[in-house]
Order: C-alpha cells, then structure tokens, then sequence
C-alpha cells in the first residue's frame, strides 16, 4: 500500500512539473525558430532524386517558412520576437543518409523526439529561453499529405516541452512550394485554433 501511494505521488508530482514547465510555452514573449528537422523522415517525392533534396530542398524549404509572410510565427504563436536559428537543422539534415528517408512511413513517438533534442548542439546566438521546431514525419504525393510535430522545448536543458503531431495538404508550383504547402496549413491551424487551445489547456483560466 505504501509503494503504491508512493508511486502515485511521485508520478502527480512528475505532471504537475511537466505541466509548470510547459507554462513556459504561453508566458514568454520571445522564442528561437529552429526550422525543420527532417532526421526522422520518410518522403515518397517522386519528382526529386535523394541528392537534389538533400542538397537543395531541405533547405529551400527552411528558408521558405522563414522569408515567407504566410508562416508569421509571431502572430500563430503569440511572440514580441522570434529569432532564427537554422544551424542546428542544417548540421542535421546534411548529415542524414538518405536511405533511410525511404520506405513506409514510421509515427516519431515522443521517446524519439526527446532523444533527437537531447542531441542537439546549440552554437548561435540564443542558447536559453523556448525553443520550436518542426520533426518532419513524412512526405507523400501519393497521399497528397505532409506530416511534421511541432516541438516546443526549452534550450538551455534541451528538454521537450510539448509536442503535437500536424498534417497539411501539399499544393503550389514547383517542389519549394508544392512541400511547404502543408506547413502552411498547420500554421492556419496554430493561428486559428490551437493554440489557443493548448494555451487554454495548460494555463487553465490564466491568460
């Protein structure tokens, strides 16, 4: 009896610190903008060979969702300032083979994100305070989707703060836009609804 009320502490006691710790997402006005981290991919894109979107793509989609007005990361994530730090997915990216960015597509469990993020090296500018990034799940034209979690985390301890699986239609001329179209949609999502969802969720009736 005793084991088990001590069990059932320690793990009220672990929610409610994850839960404190996540209030962190809604209570800063500032966050770093880490881009899209493609390491756990599975992309079915016919239309590009494996060196082409390694060398090119990933990080002409990086730069589109930071020069393009339609992701206003301050407005969808309620921010005075984000800042841009795309070192750490570019290190990434480019190192990935691309072999294993083939086959059926795997769901990134939260284990995998939190392990990804723990591996992260920080270099630039911004090395505390929230953190958010994209972990692209898959691209597929034959399904006409893209699937990516939003991560938010906190820097200095690389520790996951949040996460939430997203999906998006692709759409748009050419590869650059047509693949980040469906961020675009998860940025509508996050502007429309949730994230004031989340916010409602983790802060209850504080705003």
């Amino acid at each position: 009896m005793k084991n088990n009320l001590a069990l059932l502490f320690a793990v009220c006691s672990l929610n409610f610190a994850v839960a404190q710790d996540a209030k962190m997402i809604f209570t800063t006005n500032e966050m770093v903008w880490f881009g899209l981290d493609f390491t756990k991919a599975k992309l079915a894109i016919p239309d590009a060979k494996d060196d082409e979107i390694k060398s090119k793509y990933f990080n002409e989609w990086n730069y589109t969702l930071v020069s393009e007005s339609r992701y206003y990361k301050e407005g969808a994530f309620e921010k005075r300032d984000v800042y841009n730090d795309l070192t750490v997915v570019q290190a990434r990216n480019a190192a990935l083979d691309m072999n294993s960015t083939h086959g059926k597509p795997v769901s990134i469990t939260k284990e995998m994100i939190a392990q990804a993020i723990a591996e992260y090296k920080i270099t630039g500018d911004h090395k505390s305070g929230l953190g958010c990034v994209f972990f692209v799940e898959s691209f597929s034209k034959a399904k006409g989707e893209g699937v990516a979690h939003l991560v938010f985390f906190d820097i200095a301890k690389l520790k996951v703060l949040f996460t939430e699986r997203m999906t998006g239609e692709p759409g748009g001329p050419g590869l650059k836009f047509y693949w980040a179209h469906p961020f675009q949609d998860m940025f509508e999502a996050i502007s429309s609804k949730k994230y004031s969802a989340w916010k409602k969720a983790t802060m209850g009736g504080k705003q």
